[in-house]
C-alpha cells in the first residue's frame, strides 16, 4: 500500500513539473519583444480601427512599471 501511494505521489510530482516546464516555455515564447508587440498593436489596433505600426526592434519592461517600447512608432 505505500509503494502505491508513493509511486501516485511521484506521477503527480512528475506531472506537475511537467506542466510547469511546458507553462515556462509558453510563457516565454508569448513574451518575445516583436510577438508581444504584433499582439498587443493587433489588439489595439482592431479595438480603435487603427493601423498601429512601428520599425525597428521592440523591447519592453518591467521595472519601474510594464511598458512596451515600440521604436518610430
Amino acid at each position: 500500500m505505500a509503494t502505491r501511494r508513493r509511486k501516485r505521489w511521484l506521477l503527480t510530482l512528475a506531472a506537475l513539473a511537467l506542466v510547469a516546464v511546458v507553462g515556462g516555455w509558453w510563457i516565454n515564447r508569448q513574451l518575445e519583444p516583436e510577438r508581444l508587440a504584433a499582439t498587443v498593436l493587433r489588439k489595439a489596433g482592431s479595438a480603435l480601427q487603427l493601423d498601429l505600426q512601428f520599425k525597428g526592434r521592440p523591447d519592453y519592461a518591467l521595472k519601474p512599471e510594464p511598458r512596451l517600447m515600440l521604436p518610430d512608432f
